[in-house]
Formats: structure tokens, C-alpha cells, sequence
């Protein structure tokens, strides 16, 4: 489903050009097309001596299902995740909000992605911590309709 990759990429290039400081600096260290195997996190000891993913943005498409289908394309109405990972700290959801609305900045509800996009509405968010690692996550999730030629 090349579709989907091209939307990814799409996203993310989109998410670099409009994450960017005052200064010129980019918000987010690493993108991630999908959900990542690994990130590299900062040991607190010396955090700015070590390679660091984090902050870091990961894009991904799920729970796709056609909602038109002829001969030459089909509609797929599906899932768009941006989920968001930050060091967690005291005040880790205060500071995923920060980056929220930035990347709200950047998918607002008239973004197409270039024109992949037929629809993007806001669909969901949610806050997460992992029991093992040491960051917070902000997923901000999409309803999105994109058309595929067959």
C-alpha cells in the first residue's frame, strides 16, 4: 500500500517545515514513519553529551477500511496517529500540550496533505507513560479519506 507511505511522508515533511523554533532550530529530533522499534533516550546523568531521538514524532496509518471500490480506485477511510514522545518529567502532559498545539498548527482541519488527503478531521487524543521507558507519548489521532488508484 504505497498510498499510505507516500501520506506518512507527506505528514512528516510537513511536520519539519512547520516545528520549527523561533531561532530556526527544529522542535523535534527525530521523525519516525511508524510506529519505532527503538529510541535512543538521554541518560539524566549527562544529558548533553548523548544522542538523544527524543523529542521525537512517530506518524502512522491504522484501521483502514474501504468505503468505495471500483474499477479504477478505491476510497479508504482510515486512522492517522501522531504520537508525540518527551522525556517524562514532572511536567510532561504541560510540555506534550506545548508540542500538541504546534503540530495542531501544522494539521489544521482544511490539511490535505499536499492533496493525498480528501479529509482530516480530528478524531482523538490520549496520554500515555511506559512502565519501562522513560518517556510520556501524546497520541493526537485523525479521521482521514484518501483515494488509491488500482
Amino acid at each position: 500500500m504505497e498510498i499510505n507511505n507516500t501520506i506518512r511522508e507527506q505528514v512528516i515533511s510537513d511536520l519539519k517545515a512547520g516545528l520549527i523554533t523561533e531561532t530556526g532550530d527544529s522542535m523535534v529530533a527525530t521523525f519516525f514513519r511508524g510506529n519505532p522499534a527503538f529510541i535512543a533516550v538521554p541518560e539524566f546523568e549527562d544529558e548533553e553529551d548523548n544522542e538523544s531521538d527524543i523529542p521525537a514524532v512517530a506518524v502512522s496509518i491504522s484501521e483502514g477500511q474501504s468505503v468505495d471500490e471500483d474499477f479504477e480506485e478505491i476510497t479508504w477511510r482510515s486512522i492517522l496517529t501522531i504520537r508525540i514522545y518527551l522525556v517524562d518529567k514532572n511536567n510532561v502532559d504541560q510540555e506534550l500540550d506545548a508540542l500538541g498545539e504546534e503540530v495542531l498548527k501544522v494539521i489544521t482541519k482544511h490539511y490535505t496533505a499536499n492533496g493525498l488527503l480528501d479529509l482530516c478531521n480530528r478524531h482523538s487524543f490520549d496520554y500515555a507513560r511506559d512502565e519501562e521507558q522513560p518517556w510520556g507519548t501524546l497520541d493526537l489521532a485523525f479521521n482521514i479519506e484518501y483515494t488509491e488508484e488500482v
